[in-house]
């Protein structure tokens, strides 16, 4: 079984994430970092405890991270955001809070203590942006340099972002930490919309979770349907993409993914910031320390996907 953290912003996606990775059998979640991003910091902690307690996991350990991005002096949330994830950033969905309260310690401290503690046992999958991996990083690289993986949902390499054309939410919102890590020598898979956007569910899946009739299955029903109103009024097609869950996929069944090893660099200056591109003078780099997924087996993965749903809402 895969030992793995989970670094979110709890959004609908990052929701789905954690559910997924709760009921993947191959999965050891030993516990969730938060941060900002589709939401504030603050709001994604509450939402990962109380999505945890939905589902009844009590005991699984969340760390509060980052509230802004390195080169901010605080967190401005995007209206583009508030419309996809609704105003709580759970399709606004009512869910019972959580009596829980976030660990004293801290996500950084968190993420370097475990990769010390279990190195080639774990895998770091990075669904939001990424200040509190290059925090870590910045405080003590040998310890991340340990972990068997990082997996990272952002980017587009191949196709345009989408939040500007050239560059991926969660890299965007904090371009500099995203430079720090994508552009350092960690063992990095980058799980961009060049995959992402081929992973769609439908309601043809979730219809299966409002048949199950539990407290939990209506209530994670209700919050993808307000995921595919979203869809439906800025992309006009049917269905939502599984950004964050894709991460959790490829993490645990690598063999779901195509990549292409590349190192890359990642852009500050406008009107190209956050776009990642290869690296040109390291392109005959015989060892390069990234691999891009480029194809993934979409429908593997979705039953992956579903089979895990079902572990966890169909009770």
């Amino acid at each position: 079984m895969q030992k793995v953290i989970l670094d979110v912003d709890t959004g609908i996606d990052d929701a789905l994430a954690i559910l997924y990775t709760i009921g993947e059998e191959h999965a050891d979640l030993i516990g969730i970092t938060t941060t900002y991003g589709n939401i504030g910091l603050h709001q994604a902690t509450k939402n990962t405890l109380d999505l945890l307690n939905l589902v009844g996991e009590t005991d699984l350990p969340v760390f509060k991270g980052s509230i802004h991005s390195l080169s901010d002096k605080e967190y401005i949330r995007r209206e583009v955001t508030s419309r996809i994830h609704g105003e709580n950033g759970i399709g606004n969905i009512e869910i019972e809070s959580s009596t829980r309260k976030p660990e004293s310690q801290d996500a950084v401290d968190f993420l370097i203590d475990s990769a010390i503690k279990y190195g080639k046992e774990l895998k770091l999958i990075c669904v939001g942006p990424l200040t509190n991996l290059a925090y870590a990083y910045e405080k003590n690289p040998e310890a991340l340099l340990q972990v068997d993986e990082i997996v990272i949902m952002g980017g587009a390499l191949t196709v345009p972002g989408n939040v500007t054309s050239f560059a991926e939410a969660n890299i965007i919102e904090d371009a500099v930490a995203a430079k720090t890590i994508l552009e350092s020598n960690l063992p990095l898979k980058i799980v961009g919309l060049d995959v992402t956007m081929r992973t769609i569910l439908t309601q043809k899946e979730t219809e299966e979770w409002w048949k199950y009739n539990t407290n939990c299955s209506q209530a994670i029903a209700e919050m993808t349907d307000y995921y595919f109103k979203s869809y439906k009024e800025r992309l006009g097609f049917d269905g939502c993409a599984l950004h964050d869950p894709l991460a959790v996929g490829i993490a645990l069944h690598p063999e779901l993914a195509e990549t292409l090893a590349l190192n890359l660099l990642v852009n500050l200056e406008e009107p190209s910031r956050g776009h990642i591109i290869g690296d040109y003078e390291k392109l005959h780099d015989k060892n390069p320390t990234t691999e891009v997924c480029i194809q993934v087996d979409h429908e593997q993965f979705l039953a992956h996907f579903m089979q895990a749903m079902e572990n966890i809402l169909n009770i």
